[in-house]
């Protein structure tokens, strides 16, 4: 996953994968972008309007971080309203991020593994 990506509105290049570890845990995401995205910076998650981020993010220059954040903090809303046990956690960010689907267990082995390097920790969004 790139920050950009979901920043930018282009989700082509990752949600194929998320669909396809989705659909083995019976949860279905559909992600579209609004048509009015460039003034409101809605994207369609389910059909409900989720804010990526606001133009006050945009002049401070960290809407790619709170794009991500908002956007896989919805996801994680959607796995709990469908009792699945995991969440999208993040580790890095910008062109490096990467994201894991991990239940508390396996993130505590993580968490566990890479005590003393917070940097190499996921976190949630």
């Amino acid at each position: 996953v790139d920050e950009e990506n979901i920043a930018e509105f282009t989700f082509d290049a990752f949600m194929p994968q998320i669909k396809k570890m989705l659909v083995k845990r019976n949860v279905k995401i559909d992600v579209e972008v609004s048509k009015d995205y460039e003034k409101t910076l809605n994207v369609l998650i389910n059909g409900e309007k989720v804010k990526l981020y606001s133009q006050e993010d945009l002049k401070n220059k960290n809407f790619w971080d709170i794009a991500t954040r908002n956007f896989f903090k919805k996801l994680n809303e959607i796995l709990k309203q469908n009792a699945c046990k995991e969440k999208f956690y993040l580790l890095y960010g910008g062109n490096d991020l990467g994201t894991f689907l991990l239940d508390e267990k396996q993130f505590e082995i993580i968490k566990e593994r890479y005590k003393g390097n917070s940097g190499d920790i996921p976190y949630l969004p």
